[in-house]
């Protein structure tokens, strides 16, 4: 005698029985009797048989006086169940969160825009080259600190952080390899790679 399984597989090419009991409802009833060992197995994979989807109604409240236990069990009562619960508080005017100033970039004399900051777009430079030169970025790491260049925090490069400035890097690329010393740089990048 071949086992329900063996059988399920042969007649319905492995297909789940939930997806096919719903048109083969009959054949299902036949299942189970004829196999009344696997009822079992046949009641927990079939479960969607005669059930539909629940649909549910959600509800947004503001509290004015806080959570409270009558509270909660005043909802509970009327067929709610807790889902989420979000905080929030104030902050004073001066702690909001500030963006800080692109690596690159400084604040022009007239505090109303941004100008190029050499040093740090001489970093970016070198970072664009050695992409362009297809380095990884521990190699990229290595080769600005052998050159002396130093983070915003006058640390090391690591290869975390050069990845943090590939955003940035984006950004600016554009307007770095329209600069009038690209055409030079990338002929070097070239000459090297042959």
């Amino acid at each position: 005698m071949k086992s329900f399984q063996d059988y399920f597989k042969r007649a319905f090419g492995g297909l789940s029985l939930c997806s096919l009991a719903k048109t083969l409802r009959p054949a299902f009833e036949q299942l189970q009797a004829q196999f009344p060992n696997s009822a079992k197995h046949l009641n927990w994979s079939c479960s969607c048989l005669g059930k539909r989807m629940a649909k549910l109604e959600s509800m947004r409240e503001r509290l004015t006086a806080g959570l409270t236990t009558e509270h909660l069990q005043e909802r509970t009562l009327q067929g709610w169940r807790l889902a989420a619960v979000v905080w929030e508080r104030e902050v004073p005017g001066d702690a909001l969160k500030q963006e800080p100033i692109p690596y690159g970039a400084t604040i022009a004399p007239d505090g109303t825009h941004l100008e190029d900051m050499p040093p740090e777009r001489e970093v970016l430079v070198t970072m664009l080259e050695m992409i362009v030169a297809d380095k990884p970025l521990s190699f990229i790491a290595e080769e600005l600190n052998r050159r002396g260049f130093r983070n915003r925090q006058n640390n090391l490069w690591t290869p975390g952080a050069v990845f943090d400035l590939l955003p940035r890097l984006i950004d600016v690329g554009p307007r770095l390899v329209k600069s009038p010393d690209w055409p030079e740089r990338r002929a070097r990048i070239t000459a090297q790679r042959l």
